[in-house]
Parts: structure tokens; C-alpha cells; sequence
């Protein structure tokens, strides 16, 4: 048996209004790399990636009052929070079905990152 949900219901658990993000902190300075200046930030701890793992890591780091820094591809949580789903079904199908791979990993963060 199928029920058609009305849009207007499915509208409503969906579109939702996101937080607004405080303003990004400033940099204690800056490097040079090649032609570019980049900016400097300190922490005591830095998470890579928002996911689920990510961000339990950055709370039970916070919890025990360290500085955290998460660093993600998006100001608004990885892929389970924007999906909603373990299966990480927007992360593969944004990595041409490739699926996770800690050598690329690897190799992106010994050259300086992705």
C-alpha cells in the first residue's frame, strides 16, 4: 500500500531555515606559497571532515576544553547531516563512484591538501 504524501507536507519537513553561521575569525596571519598569500589559523586541534565521525570527534574534544577547528568542504555539515542517512549516498556519488579512499586522502594531505 502507497500514499501519496502531499508536496506541501513534504515541503514542510525539508525547507528548513538554516542557522546563520558567526562571523569567521581572523586570521593570526599570513604565509606566502608560490604567488599566493595564504591565511594563517591556530588551534589546538583540528577535525577533517563534518561528518558524523568529524563531529562527535569535535565534541568530545571540546567537552574536554580543547580548541577545536573543524575544517569541511561545506559551512554546513557533512554527509550525514545533510543527508540524514549513514549510507553516505551524497558522498559517493560526489566522488564518481569511487567511494572513500584514504591513499588519495593521503596523497592530497602530504601535497598540501585536496
Amino acid at each position: 500500500m502507497t500514499i501519496d504524501l502531499p508536496q506541501h507536507i513534504l515541503d514542510a519537513m525539508t525547507d528548513v531555515d538554516m542557522p546563520r553561521l558567526r562571523s569567521e575569525t581572523a586570521p593570526s596571519g599570513t604565509m606566502v606559497h608560490g604567488d599566493l598569500q595564504v591565511p594563517v589559523y591556530r588551534s589546538g586541534c583540528v577535525v577533517v571532515g563534518s561528518g558524523a565521525a568529524g563531529l562527535r570527534a569535535a565534541v568530545e574534544l571540546k567537552r574536554r576544553r580543547n580548541e577545536v577547528v573543524i575544517v569541511s568542504q561545506s559551512a554546513w555539515g557533512g554527509t550525514s547531516a545533510c543527508s540524514g542517512s549513514d549510507k553516505q549516498t551524497l558522498h559517493t556519488a560526489n566522488s564518481a563512484d569511487q567511494g572513500d579512499s584514504y591513499k588519495a586522502m593521503a596523497r592530497a594531505i602530504r601535497a598540501g591538501g585536496a
